[in-house]
């Protein structure tokens, strides 16, 4: 990611549970804000906020979306904090990551990961894309930024700044 490059969070995640009651006890007990459940359209849900700032929101079902969107990097600024936090109220287990304190967040869908030493707390979304070239282009052609791809053990990686500086990753996953 480039020095300068917005670093506010572009992502509001709404993650599904088995229970929207009993995660809000768990949410509450690790230090986080949790609202009272309440019934909507799509069922029950909740709004709340991460330990280290975020907002996000619960509700009953399967969160599995559009398979195009592959991963989620979470930049945190205490990874310890943010693995604690995590393995409490979704139950999520983690290992070493590719990055210094970076860590794979066990099962969640999509794959995920988080590092710290960032200055506020961003989710990074990354999208599969099977001509990262012609969509780099198309990002610079529409007033974006994009970097040229790095190689990741998945395949190149392309950070992407939108027009509006909403950060991205693109990569062609091989």
């Amino acid at each position: 990611m480039r020095d300068g490059w917005p670093r506010h969070n572009t992502m509001f995640l709404n993650h599904g549970v088995t229970g929207v009651d009993s995660a809000v006890d768990r949410i509450r007990s690790a230090g986080g804000h949790a609202d009272d459940p309440v019934e909507t359209d799509h069922g029950r849900s909740a709004s709340c906020t991460d330990v280290q700032g975020p907002p996000f929101a619960i509700h009953e079902g399967d969160s599995c979306g559009h398979r195009r969107l592959s991963y989620l990097t979470f930049e945190v600024t205490d990874s310890a904090r943010a693995r604690a936090f995590v393995s409490a109220t979704f139950g999520s287990s983690f290992r070493s990551g590719s990055h210094d304190d970076g860590w794979q967040v066990d099962e969640l869908y999509p794959m995920a990961g988080l590092h710290s030493r960032h200055r506020q707390p961003t989710v990074v979304p990354m999208y599969v894309v099977d001509d990262i070239g012609a969509i780099m282009n198309g990002v610079r052609a529409a007033g974006g930024i994009a970097d040229d791809p790095q190689r990741q053990p998945c395949g190149p990686v392309t950070s992407c700044l939108d027009d509006q500086s909403i950060r991205v990753y693109l990569g062609k996953i091989s």
